[in-house]
């Protein structure tokens, strides 16, 4: 992608892509948007999309997604983010650093632990984790003052005490 720094919407989705390295993006500092959604990716090795201090929305869902491990490092102005129909375990520290978010879409994947997993996401709004596979998730949206929306269905939760405590705008 080099020479098309003014790029600002990529569309690669429902191709047959495994793999990216960390300097495919690298020259496309004004990209909003990218959507790699419905492809063969397992895996995003770390600092995948380094250097798109300018995205928006990255779109990575209907995948096949295992390990994505620091892979959204430096992502400043991400606001949105789908990883969902996927078949991620783990998703802890994913979000450090990524306080503009404000959409997280992680539904059908296979999540059972996502304790302390969004800490510091103040301007999370929407949270969808619905069809996983979750037992427990007390205290896990503590702090999360602005959230909005937050879909916990089709998991395996037996006790919810202590789940809602603070989410005061909380409508769905």
């Amino acid at each position: 992608f080099m020479g098309l720094s003014a790029l600002r919407y990529l569309h690669l989705s429902g191709n047959k892509l495994t793999t990216l390295t960390n300097n495919t993006f690298i020259d496309l500092t004004y990209l909003y948007t990218l959507d790699l959604s419905n492809n063969k990716f397992t895996k995003l090795i770390p600092n995948t999309f380094m250097g798109l201090t300018s995205l928006y929305r990255i779109k990575l869902n209907d995948n096949k997604l295992t390990d994505i491990t620091n892979a959204f490092t430096g992502l400043i102005n991400l606001q949105e983010l789908d990883l969902s129909n996927n078949k991620l375990t783990d998703v802890t520290n994913t979000f450090t650093g990524l306080t503009e978010l404000y959409k997280i879409e992680l539904s059908n994947n296979e999540l059972t632990n996502v304790t302390n997993t969004f800490t510091g996401l103040l301007d999370l709004a929407y949270l969808y984790l619905n069809n996983n596979n979750l037992t427990d998730v007390t205290n896990t949206f503590t702090g999360l003052i602005n959230l909005y929306t937050l879909d916990l269905s089709y998991n395996e939760l037996t006790d919810v005490t202590n789940t809602f405590t603070g989410l005061t705008k909380l409508t769905y």
